[in-house]
């Protein structure tokens, strides 16, 4: 699923791709520009179809939201995922929409996204393998606030009659191991660790 999508089979989503781009302040559109993967198996993805959120709790009380600018370039052969299989996503973190006017403010903060100096998640897939019949997971790293991880991404994928995937994946990050929520944030008392990384991605093969 092409160069249209984040991040990610997901993410959101989720090593640095030669650094994140700088930007002077929060209102300036960052660079999601990506390569296009180079294969038979490159999808492009239906961006009005697809979306990448997320479900955290705050005063133990769950709420979800989702990013509004991401790109992604997936190459996936669903035969054979491990020889013919990439992805790459980019998640503007500055637009992530948490579903109130406190939170959306507080996000962009340096203790939480820091968007002033890095305003991009990166994603990038080490290997992709399939697990059973329509499943699969994704290896690979995940970079916020310049710190990167190591995660498996599990998803389930689809083809319809008419040739669109249709994929749903999801995985629990602990916030903390990349510094988001610091100071009176950091234990989880108000905002919980744990963040739930919701995919939804619909593509067509490419050409």
């Amino acid at each position: 699923m092409t160069r249209a999508l984040l991040a990610a089979f997901a993410l959101a989503l989720l090593a640095a791709c030669g650094g994140e781009p700088e930007v002077s302040d929060l209102e300036t559109e960052v660079d999601l520009e990506i390569a296009d993967p180079v294969g038979t198996s490159v999808w492009t993805v239906d961006r009005e179809a697809s979306s990448i959120g997320f479900r955290a709790t705050q005063n133990g009380k769950t709420f979800e939201g989702t990013f509004g600018r991401w790109n992604a370039a997936i190459l996936l052969d669903l035969e054979a995922p491990e020889v013919e299989g990439s992805i790459e996503a980019l998640i503007d973190l500055a637009s992530a929409d948490a579903g109130s006017k406190d939170r959306n403010e507080a996000l962009p903060e340096e203790a939480w996204f820091n968007t002033a100096l890095h305003p991009v998640a990166v994603f990038r897939s080490t290997a992709i393998r399939s697990t059973g019949p329509g499943t699969y997971e994704a290896d690979g790293t995940l970079t916020i606030k310049g710190i990167t991880r190591e995660v498996v991404m599990p998803f389930s994928l689809e083809v319809d009659e008419n040739g669109r995937a249709i994929a749903d994946g999801s995985v629990i990050l602990d916030r903390s191991e990349f510094g988001v929520g610091t100071g009176e944030f950091a234990d989880g008392k108000w905002v919980g660790l744990e963040v739930e990384v919701l995919l939804h991605i619909e593509a067509v093969p490419a050409g």
